[in-house]
């Protein structure tokens, strides 16, 4: 054999493996998943408020409002003007969270405790109330507060029923309020009694029970509270405390502990 034809050969070899390899099926399947997304979820708190003041409604019409977000300086819980010993009220504030579980707080800041100058019979008890910049008024220690979660009438119903029922947690006891206080909300409640904190839940009303007392609260024979003004001298004429209110909720899912609430600075 010749070199020509040795050649050939080898062209028409590599032609043949080409032509082979052009025309191999192989055997498939392609599956397709389409519209994959992720949404965040919603957690939304909205707060109403019910007012009283003593047996009263309060003077305030904007005290009470129905469901809403909050807006500062205008939705204000407590605006009061010219009380005195023995005065008294109460709010109660309801929390609707959408649409996931979260565990709430509340907090009270004291921003203000004013001495507001000094008249005569308050100079009498009060020897410093007369000088500029000298002090803080006493009104904000003769302030005392009881605040419950108004949730339980003994029956395991939401009651929200304005008032402190036999059975319901208080968070805060004729207690006054310091510069600044967080107060961990929702208390799982029972037939026998209260137990750990538990998320808000989207589907149900949460009630928090706020009265506040100038003066005392003190237990009456019907074991409930009465407010007794008799501690509160003339060296609270005059004064005014200033206090912000915040609700606030995180979610629980993923946050077993209820991490990330609020704190006083």
């Amino acid at each position: 054999m010749n070199k020509k034809i040795v050649m050939s050969l080898a062209v028409i070899a590599a032609a043949t493996a080409v032509m082979a390899g052009g025309t191999i099926a192989y055997f498939s399947d392609t599956e397709e998943s389409t519209g994959n997304t992720f949404t965040a979820g919603n957690i939304d708190l909205k707060i109403d408020s019910q007012c009283h003041y003593g047996s009263g409604n309060c003077p305030d019409a904007n005290s009470t409002w129905a469901l809403t977000d909050l807006e500062a300086g205008v939705h204000k819980f407590f605006n009061f003007d010219d009380i005195k010993p023995g005065s008294w009220g109460e709010n109660t504030i309801s929390l609707h969270v959408d649409d996931n579980p979260a565990w709430a707080w509340m907090k009270i800041d004291a921003v203000q405790n004013l001495e507001n100058g000094c008249n005569e019979p308050e100079g009498k008890v009060d020897t410093t109330c007369g000088t500029p910049g000298n002090g803080e008024g006493e009104l904000a220690n003769n302030l005392h507060y009881l605040v419950w979660q108004d949730t339980y009438d003994g029956g395991g119903v939401h009651a929200c029923n304005n008032q402190l029922d036999a059975g319901e947690h208080i968070f805060k006891t004729n207690e006054a309020i310091s510069s600044c206080e967080v107060i961990k909300l929702s208390k799982g409640c029972g037939p026998t009694g209260c137990g750990d904190y538990v998320p808000l839940d989207p589907d149900t009303t949460y009630c928090v029970g706020v009265s506040w007392c100038a003066g005392n609260w003190v237990v009456n024979s019907a074991g409930g509270y009465d407010c007794d003004g008799l501690a509160i001298g003339n060296e609270a004429q005059g004064d005014s405390l200033n206090l912000d209110v915040e609700f606030a909720v995180i979610q629980s899912m993923n946050n077993p502990n209820g991490d990330g609430g609020p704190t006083c600075q």
